[in-house]
C-alpha cells in the first residue's frame, strides 16, 4: 500500500531526476528505427494532456500536507460502471473523487517507474517541458547541446514516456 501526499506530489519532478541519475549509466536512449514507429507529435500531445490533468489534481483532490491518504494502485485499473438508478449524485461525486485519487496515484507510479528508464538527459528534457514549462531552446542551453541533438533526446523521451503511459485512462 502506498501513501500518496500533497508533499509527494509537489516533489514528483525532483523524484524524477533523482530516480534517473540512480540508474543513468544502465539507460540509453531509443533507436531512431523504434522511434520513427510512432508519430511524435500526437504522443508529445497525448502526454501534455495526460500532465496537466495530473498537475490539476493537487487543486481538485483533498491530498494534505500532513494528514496521510492511502491509495492501492493497481495497473488493470478498468472502468467502472454505475448503476444510474441505484447511486445518488452525492455518491456519484465521492466515486468520481476516489476514482481520480487512484488515477493520480497510477500517474505518479508510472512516472517513477519510466524514470528508472530514461537517461539523466531524458528526465531534464521531461521535467524541464512538462513541469516547469521551459522551451526547449532553455532546455538545450542546460544541458549545453544543440536543438538538433536535443530533438532526438526528446523523441527517445516521449516515446519511451508514451508507452508507459498510454494505457492510463483518462476519463477517470
Amino acid at each position: 500500500m502506498d501513501i500518496l501526499t500533497l508533499d509527494k506530489i509537489l516533489d514528483l519532478p525532483n523524484e524524477v531526476l533523482k530516480t534517473s541519475k540512480k540508474y543513468d549509466e544502465f539507460s540509453e536512449p531509443l533507436r531512431k528505427s523504434v522511434i520513427d514507429q510512432y508519430n511524435i507529435k500526437e504522443i508529445k500531445e497525448e502526454i501534455t494532456k495526460k500532465f496537466n490533468k495530473f498537475k490539476d489534481a493537487k487543486y481538485y483532490y483533498n491530498f494534505q500536507l500532513e494528514q496521510l491518504i492511502n491509495l492501492v494502485p493497481d495497473y488493470a485499473l478498468k472502468d467502472y460502471e454505475t448503476s444510474k438508478s441505484t447511486e445518488s449524485s452525492v455518491e456519484n461525486i465521492v466515486q468520481k473523487q476516489e476514482d481520480g485519487k487512484i488515477w493520480v496515484s497510477i500517474f505518479y507510479k508510472t512516472l517513477i517507474h519510466v524514470s528508472a528508464k530514461l537517461t539523466l538527459n531524458e528526465a531534464i528534457y521531461l521535467v524541464d517541458s512538462f513541469f516547469r514549462n521551459k522551451s526547449e531552446e532553455f532546455i538545450a542551453e542546460r544541458l549545453h547541446i544543440c536543438k538538433q541533438t536535443l530533438q532526438g533526446i526528446k523523441m527517445s523521451c516521449l516515446v519511451k514516456v508514451w508507452l508507459e503511459l498510454k494505457t492510463l485512462n483518462d476519463s477517470i
